[in-house]
C-alpha cells in the first residue's frame, strides 16, 4: 500500500498524478495483441480509405474523359455543319454574283437598245420630214 508521502511524490506541478518512472514498465502478454490489433486496424482502415479514394479518382477521370469526348464530338458536328453552311453561302454568293453580272450586261444592252432605237427612230423622223 502507498502511504501519503509516496502519493505526494507522484503529484505533478498542477496537482495531477504523474506517472511513476521509477517502477519498471514491463509489457504484459495482453499488451502485445492489443498493440498488434491496433496496428492492423489502422493499416486496414488506411488501405480501405486509399482504395476508396483511388476508385473515386478513377471514376472521376472516366467521367471527365467521357464528358470531353462528348464535347469533342459535339464540336466536330458543329464544325461539319459550319463547313456545309459555308459551302452553301459560297455557292449562293457565286450564283448571285453571276446573276448580278448577267443582269448588269442585260441592262446595258437594253439601255443601248433603247437609246439606239430612240436614236434610229429620231433619225427616221428627220429623214421623213426632210423629204
Amino acid at each position: 500500500m502507498q502511504g501519503p508521502g509516496q502519493l505526494l511524490s507522484q503529484m505533478g506541478q498542477y496537482g495531477a498524478a504523474a506517472p511513476s518512472y521509477r517502477q519498471g514498465g514491463s509489457v504484459t502478454y495482453i499488451d502485445i495483441p492489443l498493440i498488434a490489433s491496433a496496428v492492423l486496424a489502422t493499416w486496414f482502415w488506411t488501405a480501405v480509405r486509399w482504395r476508396s479514394r483511388a476508385a473515386a479518382q478513377a471514376q472521376s477521370w472516366r467521367r471527365d474523359r467521357a464528358e470531353l469526348l462528348a464535347q469533342t464530338t459535339h464540336m466536330q458536328d458543329v464544325a461539319a455543319r459550319a463547313r456545309v453552311h459555308t459551302a452553301q453561302v459560297t455557292k449562293a454568293t457565286a450564283e448571285w454574283s453571276a446573276g448580278y453580272k448577267q443582269g448588269c450586261s442585260d441592262m446595258i444592252k437594253a439601255m443601248a437598245a433603247l437609246r439606239g432605237g430612240a436614236a434610229s427612230q429620231h433619225d427616221t423622223e428627220k429623214a421623213t420630214s426632210a423629204k
